[in-house]
């Protein structure tokens, strides 16, 4: 996994995001957009910047953005994340980047290919292989929130 420092202010950006209405995926992990529904209109004057810069970093387009909060001592299970598929019903990948936009020491990321390691704040990180099994956990006391663009 490959990390890029980012210019995108992320507190004032965390702040802009927590006032959204949120919808909670029942594990504790908030989502103010589901899985694969593409880019909303309101995320443009508060997303617009920072979808440029991953634009700009990784030469792809975005096609989908979620922002996820993992409360204090909250976490998820092992899983793997869907994954679009076309019309022939063949699985569409991305490339998943990160933007951990609030976080603390005891956030934490694993999969089968990373040993448990933090994400650091204001670094995009990816590509994430959203498919294969991981888990990832917050042991702090503060909320850990990830904007998560999908490129191709």
């Amino acid at each position: 996994m490959k990390c890029h420092h980012s210019s995108v202010p992320t507190v004032a950006l965390s702040e802009a995001l927590f006032r959204r209405p949120a919808v909670t995926d029942g594990t504790g992990i908030l989502l103010l957009n589901g899985q694969w529904q593409g880019i909303p209109t309101w995320c443009q004057e508060i997303l617009g910047d920072a979808i440029s810069e991953i634009e700009t970093i990784t030469g792809l387009k975005a096609h989908h953005v979620s922002v996820n909060v993992i409360v204090p001592r909250g976490g998820s299970g092992w899983h793997a994340d869907p994954t679009p598929q076309d019309e022939k019903g063949q699985s569409l990948y991305h490339d998943r980047w990160h933007l951990p936009l609030r976080t603390n020491a005891k956030c934490w990321f694993e999969d089968d290919e990373h040993e448990r390691f933090h994400m650091a704040l204001g670094w995009w990180w990816g590509p994430v292989k959203y498919w294969l099994l991981h888990a990832v956990g917050n042991d702090g006391d503060q909320p850990r929130m990830h904007l998560i663009v999908d490129l191709r």
